[in-house]
């Protein structure tokens, strides 16, 4: 019983030893990614199409009661404050649209509108809502948005801060409707009497968290002047379809990407050593989550403990879906390639 105890031990060890050693690979294998202002451009722009929209925080409008506070003061925009006002932000869902329409000539995507409204959200908003009421009464607000099926600690989101403030010139309403109208088409509501334009006249600031470890605060002019990704719009649909269909292939490219033959021994030893699996398929798991036009994003398992994620590069970019599918179907090639020659050396 006591070497059976000890052999299980010294298995456990060397597990954890190679666990440490994938960790170390992966950590120090560098790919790639779109910048930190075109993600979020493209977040904004991806949500901005979207019946969820994103999260509109306004300030909320004191109460008559409490209005009267003293000990006023000036901000640095002038405004009149008050130290004791019980005024605190509050969030809704709010669908907006991007006043901004990019159209695409090859490689390159064009924006066709003014670079001073590139990026920024338009609203359609209720006088009943409290939101409306709040904006007109202090435009200071944020948007937050998130990747679909965001609500995850994992998960990117962007918060733009700004000013939002009613459209009241005519011929930019009429501008406003027919943009908002290309994103959210159904949306026959906006020409109800109790509906009013708005859109964020300034923006100060992006707030970017992509995930663990990742967060940055880009200016708005890097945000207004970045470039939406045009493959992000159908990542979910080829994730969904590599996921269910062709998971095995996308652990290949990892293997050969990542590890190579230099270190494919990690992985072999990896599920040599384990007692609940002797293949290594079955103990290394890899989930495509993302993809754009310069690459793609796997999030790894093994053993039922979380790698992280890993980019992996395209050979080269790639701005359509016809391009995507033979980004990865040459890289599932030369990694079955690889996979079949590194199962003859074993």
């Amino acid at each position: 019983m006591k070497n059976e105890s000890k052999g299980k031990e010294e298995e456990e060890e060397e597990e954890g030893k190679t666990f440490d050693k994938i960790l170390s690979v992966l950590q120090a294998h560098k790919s790639r990614r779109l910048s930190v202002a075109a993600e979020c451009r493209t977040l904004v722009s991806n949500a901005s199409f979207t019946g969820f929209g994103g999260v509109l925080c306004t300030i909320a409008s004191s109460s008559s009661s409490s209005s009267s506070t003293t000990n006023p003061k000036t901000t640095k925009d002038g405004e009149k404050e008050r130290e004791d006002d019980p005024s605190y932000p509050v969030g809704s869902f709010a669908a907006f649209a991007i006043e901004e329409e990019d159209v695409e000539e090859g490689s390159e995507r064009v924006s066709t509108r003014s670079s001073a409204a590139a990026g920024l959200p338009i609203f359609a908003l209720s006088q009943l809502s409290s939101h409306t009421r709040d904006l007109l009464k202090n435009k200071r607000a944020s948007l937050f948005c998130a990747e679909s099926g965001g609500m995850r600690p994992d998960a990117a989101r962007a918060t733009l801060v700004g000013s939002v403030e009613k459209i009241e010139d005519e011929k930019e309403r009429a501008k406003a409707r027919e943009i908002y109208l290309k994103h959210h088409p159904d949306a026959f509501w906006v020409d109800f009497g109790d509906f009013s334009w708005f859109k964020m006249t300034e923006l100060k600031e992006v707030k970017y968290v992509g995930g663990f470890g990742r967060a940055a605060t880009v200016g708005a002019s890097d945000y207004q002047s970045a470039k939406v990704d045009p493959v992000r719009k159908f990542s979910a649909p080829v994730c969904k379809h590599m996921n269910e269909d062709h998971a095995e292939s996308t652990l290949d490219i990892v293997k050969m990407v990542v590890f190579g033959d230099e270190n494919m021994n990690l992985i072999r030893s990896s599920s040599s050593n384990s007692s609940s699996s002797s293949d290594d398929e079955k103990n290394m798991k890899a989930e495509m989550c993302e993809i754009d036009s310069i690459g793609m994003t796997v999030s790894l398992r093994m053993g039922g403990q979380n790698l992280g994620k890993v980019r992996i590069e395209w050979q080269e970019p790639a701005y359509d879906r016809k391009a995507i599918k033979d980004q990865i179907v040459n890289l599932t090639k030369k990694a079955a390639a690889a996979a079949a020659a590194a199962a003859t050396d074993k």
